[in-house]
């Protein structure tokens, strides 16, 4: 799995994705991109 750094992040933002990071149920920390809802 790819790891981004903290530009790509914000250019992902900066493109209505937002970065989700989350915990899974065996501690394992992962990072989800999803587009936004812009209403469209």
């Amino acid at each position: 799995m790819r790891r981004y750094s903290y530009e790509q992040i914000s250019s992902i933002i900066g493109h209505d994705y937002e970065v989700i990071r989350y915990k899974t149920a065996d501690g394992i920390i992962r990072d989800g991109y999803f587009p936004l809802d812009g209403g469209s």
